[in-house]
This record gives C-alpha cells, sequence and structure tokens, in this order.
C-alpha cells in the first residue's frame, strides 16, 4: 500500500510526501532492525545468566571435590610418614599403628574435576557470551587444565601393590572394618573420608606376625619412600589449584557476567 502511495506521490511530482513516505518506510525498517537486534541481545544476556549461574554452581562443587580430595592425601600422607618411621626406627611405633598405618599408606582415592557446564560452553561457542574478558580468559585457564587428570594424580605407586600381597588378608579385612574409607553425604554432596588414627582389634601375636612379613619384603623402605613423594606431589598440585579456584570464584561472583 505504501508503495503504491509514493509511486502516485512521484506521478504527482509531489516531493514532499515521496521523501516523506520513504522516511517513514527506512525509520520502520532501522526500528524492526533495532527491536530484532535488542531481542537477540536480550536472548544472549539471559542466556549469558543462566550458564554464568550454573557456572557458579560447578565451581562451588568444584571447591568441595579439591578440599575433599586434599584431605584424603594429607591423612594418607600422615600414614605414610608413620610407616616409614616404622621402617627406619623399629620399635618406634607400637606394632599394631605401624601396621595399620603400612595399610593405609596404600589407600587412594579417584577425583574428578567438575567441568560440564564449561565443557558445554567450549563445544557449543556459547563462552563468547560471557563478555568479561578477564573472567573469560580465567576460566579458560583454570579448566584448561584438568588437576585431576595430570600424570601424578593419576599415577598408582607400585607401594599398594606390594603392601596388599604381603599383610595378611585377616589384617587387611579388620583394617578396612575399623577405618577404611567412610562415605557419607555432606550438603548433597558425596563424600568420602579416611578416618585419622586406626586402631583395629587383632590379637597381638597375630600383629607381630604381619610386622615381620613386612619388614622381611624386600624394596618396601623405597617403595613406600616413593609414595610418599608422590602423595606430596599430589598435594602440592592440589594446594595449587585450590588458590586458582578461589580466584576464578572470587571474579565469578561478580554480578556481571
Amino acid at each position: 500500500m505504501i508503495f503504491s502511495r509514493v509511486i502516485k506521490q512521484a506521478q504527482e511530482q509531489n516531493w514532499t510526501a515521496v521523501f516523506i513516505e520513504i522516511a517513514i518506510v527506512v525509520l520502520g525498517v532501522f526500528i524492526g532492525l533495532q527491536a530484532q537486534d535488542w531481542a537477540t541481545a536480550h536472548a544472549e544476556q539471559q542466556r549469558a545468566d543462566v550458564l554464568l549461574q550454573q557456572l557458579r554452581g560447578d565451581l562451588a562443587d568444584e571447591r568441595f571435590t579439591v578440599k575433599q580430595f586434599l584431605d584424603y592425601e594429607q591423612v594418607t600422607a600422615a600414614y605414610t610418614r608413620i610407616a616409614i618411621k616404622g621402617l627406619e626406627s623399629p620399635g618406634s611405633v607400637d606394632p599394631q599403628t605401624w601396621v595399620a598405618s603400612a595399610y593405609q599408606a596404600s589407600q587412594i582415592l579417584t577425583p574428578q574435576s567438575n567441568r560440564a557446564t564449561f565443557d558445554e560452553m567450549k563445544s557449543t561457542g556459547a563462552i563468547d557470551l560471557i563478555r568479561n574478558a578477564k573472567l573469560r580468559a580465567m576460566l579458560i585457564n583454570y579448566y584448561g587444565f584438568d588437576w585431576s587428570q595430570t600424570s601424578n594424580i593419576e599415577a598408582r605407586a607400585p607401594y599398594r601393590e606390594l603392601v596388599r600381597s604381603v599383610l595378611p588378608y585377616g589384617i587387611q579385612k579388620a583394617i578396612k572394618a575399623a577405618c577404611g574409607d567412610r562415605n557419607e553425604i555432606v550438603g548433597g554432596q558425596f563424600v568420602t573420608r579416611l578416618p585419622k588414627t586406626c586402631h583395629i582389634d587383632v590379637p597381638a601375636a597375630d600383629i607381630e606376625r604381619a610386622a615381620e612379613s613386612l619388614r622381611a619384603t624386600p624394596g618396601l623402605l623405597p617403595a613406600v619412600t616413593y609414595q610418599l613423594s608422590l602423595t606430596e606431589t599430589n598435594i602440592e598440585t592440589v594446594e595449587a589449584t585450590q588458590q586458582r579456584l578461589a580466584d576464578l570464584i572470587a571474579a565469578a561472583g561478580s554480578p556481571t557476567p
């Protein structure tokens, strides 16, 4: 209809009316494009807000996972030091504590980084919706290095196989029953803890025989020493991860995505 009016006005050489009609068309197109751009920007902003909220949830879960793994490794390291002390200085640790510690030093926990939202954003290109360049760079930097899959975290020292192949099964069973991994739900999160102390109700004669078998095992001291070195490396890795994660969580807490 408007084009018919423009043609008619042009034929009548009513140029003022022609210009007005054209201006109306151009303005309408401009407003339409602006509205479309605004709608697109608004949808992207909403999507960014949702993703950022999901990221905050992942990061909170990640902090919990990192802390849980660090606590577990620190307890394991403490048992390992006792095991080494008992080997290097026979008689410095009572047999029951030493045998239990030698076993507990072989405990492992397999962690898993919480990165579902970031992986989705990366695969779909939605990472660009995070307009805060510093936060975006920190996310890419943090998740670009999966601490839970580093070579030292995934490594399994030979000590575990060595001590569990020598220690009598009855003793192992008693230790696992009294002070093995404790699984529980805390705040909706699955938690695995290792008790810091271990007392087992086993006859002293059985403990003495188990201790003698362990001490007679070739290569036990080098193996447990390497075990401690690996565990302490894990602790250093996780402590560094904790700091990077704390910085990231602080940045993600900003209201601007």
